[in-house]
């Protein structure tokens, strides 16, 4: 029995080291979703459509064209054709779009429309002029509990708006400002920080030069350190991904990059290539997945890609390593039934283990993927406090050895419960064990 015990300790050690090492390598990106990016869908718009018009984006399955001879916005999904606004006042030259996950403000001059979902399809409104800054002066648009929320960036300052009421009567709520010097434009996106909900804006000049998060639960601004590795073009709209990423989509289509927001650091992704002949209008987001806009002699093509998850389950080294553990248990335990006499021999090993054997047997039993994984994650992303309670075994630990094990180990009980009926009595000890049964079918 002593053997048994020593060696499930190390078996059990090892089992979590080898799993651990067999781990696939994801070069820094979250575990829900994966490397491989697919075409999920297309929408194609034939040329006799799309030879007087200039494609402006795509919304909620749908291309949008603009039409600047008739002044039209149409939105296409395969034969359906609709006409979204009659008269917009859109220089085809001079127009800006700003994408989101579900929103696009498309703006000229001092003329902006608002295209987001309205009952199932793409709805549009043009934006009134606001009181307290220009529309000129929007920057970048994202999407927060359904609302629109608008980036304003003037004379140095950056103000949020948030568009309440836009198919009624829209009107624009301050939420938040922060001070981001000089810059050509920015995007902003939604994402954990670790610990918190954020807004996460970065700034640019040619290429990132600031990064600045908003704590939704302290109200609080703070500016991020710039990683080493900066994105470079012309970068136009944001995807939050998994549970800390931000995609930043480069409209001209170099490369997707991705920043991690506890890590601090960019990834390049590169973009699926353009088909031969094809022209790349733009790249964008829409509905939480990325759009590829291409042209060519038979139209536009809108190509909807997403992440698709590559992992699933066990891979055979896993596999291995799990059949091979039990099995190591199960001929150990065989092995060693042959000289238990008595259940003390099962439970206590004939009170025979030496003292670090039984050390490494709670220890080992003590381990666990958060021991090893989520408790330095969690510590990088905020701060050492969850020291206190891994720390606190260490000056636990004499108090235990010198006072309360001499204590038990003179009444000779095995558990905790024998010595409750001990003190008290016996409907003690099965009110006791029933709860703590309890209360681990309640954590599963």
């Amino acid at each position: 029995m002593k053997a048994f015990i020593q060696l499930s300790s190390v078996a059990a050690v090892v089992a979590v080291m080898m799993s651990s090492c067999t781990q696939e390598h994801t070069k820094g990106l979250d575990i829900d979703f994966h490397e491989e990016l697919v075409c999920i869908s297309e929408v194609t718009v034939p040329s006799a459509k799309a030879s007087s018009s200039v494609c402006l984006g795509y919304s909620d399955g749908c291309v949008l064209l603009f039409n600047p001879g008739e002044g039209t916005l149409t939105s296409i999904e395969g034969e359906e054709e609709t006409v979204l606004w009659t008269d917009l006042s859109v220089g085809t030259e001079r127009a800006t779009v700003f994408s989101s996950s579900s929103s696009m403000v498309i703006r000229d001059g001092t003329v902006s429309y608002l295209v987001r979902d309205h009952q199932g399809k793409p709805g549009v409104i043009r934006l009134p002029d606001p009181e307290d800054f220009p529309l000129s002066s929007v920057s970048c648009v994202t999407d927060f509990n359904g609302f629109t929320q608008l980036g304003v960036i003037e004379n140095g300052q950056f103000k949020l708006y948030q568009i309440d009421s836009p198919w009624t009567s829209p009107t624009y709520k301050y939420i938040t400002g922060t001070d981001v010097g000089p810059c050509e434009g920015a995007v902003m996106a939604y994402q954990s920080s670790g610990s918190d909900m954020s807004l996460y804006l970065f700034t640019m000049d040619g290429a990132v030069n600031g990064i600045r998060r908003y704590n939704l639960r302290l109200k609080k601004w703070e500016e991020v350190e710039l990683p080493e590795s900066l994105p470079e073009g012309n970068i136009t709209s944001t995807l939050a991904l998994g549970s800390a990423h931000i995609a930043l989509v480069d409209a001209d289509g170099q490369s997707m990059y991705l920043y991690h927001t506890i890590t601090n650091t960019f990834v390049s992704y590169p973009y699926p290539s353009v088909p031969a002949g094809g022209t790349l209008a733009s790249w964008t987001v829409s509905d939480g997945q990325f759009v590829k806009l291409v042209s060519d002699g038979s139209g536009i093509k809108a190509s909807v890609y997403g992440f698709s998850k590559t992992r699933k389950g066990f891979k055979p080294v896993d596999m291995v390593v799990m059949v091979l553990y039990f099995l190591a248990l199960v001929l150990i335990g065989f092995y060693f039934s042959k000289s238990q006499k008595s259940s003390d021999d099962y439970f206590k090993g004939g009170q025979r283990i030496p003292w670090w054997a039984a050390g490494l047997s709670l220890f080992a039993t003590a381990l666990s993927a958060i021991t090893f994984m989520s408790i330095p994650a969690k510590s990088y992303a905020t701060d050492w406090s969850y020291i206190l309670f891994n720390a606190g075994i260490v000056f636990v630990c004499p108090l235990i050895i010198y006072l309360f094990i001499p204590f038990f180990r003179k009444l000779n009980i095995s558990t905790a419960y024998e010595y409750l009926e001990v003190r008290f009595n016996k409907a003690t000890r099965q009110i006791c064990s029933i709860a703590f049964i309890v209360y681990q079918v309640g954590r599963m």
